[in-house]
């Protein structure tokens, strides 16, 4: 019953002043408005009821600059006006109008469906220095129509525009292009060299050209997130002299515990070859003298002899014995003789 309203509200107002437009849920619909007598009264754009009277209005007396209520914006650049509406749903479907005040209007019919490759929106995540490639399906009746990619800015800064035009399918552009499969519909969007600032909302939609009216239709949103890599550096540790001087404030005292370090690997050094030396010698003496102790031997004197009689007999063992008027033919000798070593 709605849509037949809409129909005959169109063949009333006549076949020039009604003018179909497409959107499909999820999407965008940007309007461009014009008319020979655009001049410098406020401009509007609008929903209407059955008797053309404004519903829901958002209008603009300043050139240059978007004003912006809810999620419709409105840009007037003093030779034609642009009317956004965002978030479109199946409710959006209806008549609406844009224009300037008490001097000219454009009747729009606008039918909002739904498809199933825009149903949701495509979530992608990519890394700097990358290069990323968006494929997605659209509707049939865009078969013949030029794609353009579209990003969007959902506060726009400085009366800044808040849909971009990025690329599209006839003109490549830097580092974005897009290739059209007509025959599958499948449309690829490729983003080399991936940047930080490349990160955000698109929008993929088709241009549609009239006289008094021409619009984008916005169907396909992409949220594109772009992810900055930690770098892991590995840090190895080699060994470096320890008198390296790192600094002119910390010269000194690493110098001093340099010196330091120096004399006691000096003084240790000197002191292990003193104790393995003397550990040498040791073992050498030791053997000197156990050898001599096993081929000293020793025969008694001959105490016939009158010249030994009060002499002192010193043995290579050390011990000593006097005799005192001793001989071998006397009795009573004090004299004790060490026996014979062999």
């Amino acid at each position: 019953m709605k849509i037949l309203l809409i129909i005959a509200f169109c063949i009333i107002s006549g076949p020039v002043g009604c003018i179909d437009v497409f959107g499909y849920s999820g999407g965008i619909i940007s309007l461009t408005c014009r008319n020979s007598s655009y001049g410098t009264r406020a401009k509007f754009f609008c929903k209407t009821n059955t008797r053309t009277k404004c519903v829901d209005m958002i209008y603009t007396r300043v050139q240059h600059v978007w004003a912006q209520k809810e999620r419709y914006y409105l840009h007037d650049d003093s030779h034609e006006l642009t009317a956004i509406s965002r978030q479109l749903s199946l409710k959006d479907t209806g008549s609406y109008k844009c224009g300037e005040a008490d001097v000219w209007d454009v009747k729009i019919d606008l039918t909002v469906k739904t498809h199933q490759c825009c149903l949701e929106p495509k979530l992608m995540n990519t890394s700097l220095g990358k290069t990323v490639n968006i494929n997605f399906n659209y509707p049939p009746e865009y078969e013949g129509k030029t794609k353009i990619f579209f990003k969007l800015f959902s506060q726009p800064s400085s009366g800044g525009k808040p849909v971009v035009e990025v690329v599209r399918t006839d003109r490549p552009r830097g580092r974005f292009s897009i290739s059209d499969d007509r025959e599958s519909k499948d449309l690829s969007v490729r983003i080399s060299d991936v940047r930080e600032d490349d990160g955000g909302v698109y929008f993929c939609g088709v241009w549609n050209r009239g006289e008094s009216l021409s619009y984008y239709s916005l169907f396909k949103e992409i949220n594109l997130q772009v992810t900055v890599e930690s770098t892991t550096t590995t840090t190895t540790t080699t060994e470096e002299p320890k008198c390296k001087v790192q600094s002119v404030s910390s010269g000194p005292v690493i110098i001093t515990v340099c010196v330091c370090v120096t004399v006691l690997l000096i003084g240790g050094s000197a002191l292990i070859y003193k104790l393995v030396h003397n550990k040498t010698q040791g073992s050498v003496s030791s053997s000197s003298h156990a050898g001599t102790n096993r081929t000293t031997t020793w025969t008694a004197p001959d105490f016939s002899n009158e010249h030994l009689v009060n002499k002192e007999i010193n043995f290579s063992t050390g011990l000593s014995t006097s005799c005192r008027h001793c001989s071998l033919h006397k009795t009573g000798c004090n004299c004790m003789l060490p026996l014979r070593q062999s």
